[in-house]
């Protein structure tokens, strides 16, 4: 399972409904774009999938690939933590 900070993207939804709803007091109209981590442009989607790459790769004992992905998903801005119970949490 993969837990990302549930904390963090709740705050970041209410802040974006705050500014739809300013927005529609001046009459102007907030769209979404994509949903992408502001400092390396990868979806959530993007950025979970590769964390299951990694977790795959742990399970097969395939150290080398695992870490690869930990140090591209590092380069991009995104800790990693991997909690006692297998799951991985990120942050960015």
């Amino acid at each position: 399972m993969i837990e990302s900070s549930n904390l963090k993207i709740e705050q970041i939804q209410q802040q974006w409904q705050t500014l739809v709803n300013l927005a529609q007091v001046l009459g102007l109209e907030a769209q979404a774009e994509a949903r992408r981590v502001a400092v390396n442009k990868l979806t959530e989607e993007e950025i979970e999938n590769l964390i299951q790459q990694r977790q795959a790769a742990r399970k097969a004992n395939n150290f080398a690939e695992s870490d690869r992905i930990r140090n591209q998903l590092q380069e991009l801005g995104i800790s990693l933590i991997d909690q006692l119970d297998r799951t991985t949490r990120w942050h960015s």
